[in-house]
C-alpha cells in the first residue's frame, strides 16, 4: 500500500509540474495582415464585376451612403451598410 502511495504522489508532481517545465508558446512577432479587398467582397456581391483601372475610387471615413428620403427600410439597409464597411 505504501508503494501504491508514494507512485499516485509522484504522478500528482508530474503532473503539476508540467506547465512548469515544458516551454510556453512564443508569442507572434508581428500582428497578421489584413488581406487586401477584392471586387468581390462587395456587400451585397454583385452578379458580375470588371475593375476600372482608370477609376481611383476609394470607401473612407469620409464617404457617404445615401438612401432613398422617406423610406425607413432603405435607411435600414444603408445604416447596416455602413456599419459593415
Amino acid at each position: 500500500m505504501r508503494r501504491r502511495h508514494t507512485t499516485a504522489r509522484l504522478l500528482a508532481i508530474a503532473a503539476l509540474a508540467l506547465p512548469v517545465i515544458l516551454p510556453a508558446a512564443p508569442a507572434a512577432a508581428t500582428a497578421p495582415t489584413t488581406p487586401a479587398r477584392q471586387l468581390s467582397d462587395v456587400i451585397p456581391a454583385p452578379v458580375e464585376t470588371r475593375p476600372d483601372t482608370h477609376n481611383t475610387f476609394r470607401i473612407t471615413p469620409l464617404t457617404v451612403i445615401r438612401t432613398t428620403p422617406g423610406s425607413t427600410a432603405a435607411w435600414n439597409i444603408g445604416h447596416q451598410l455602413a456599419t459593415t464597411l
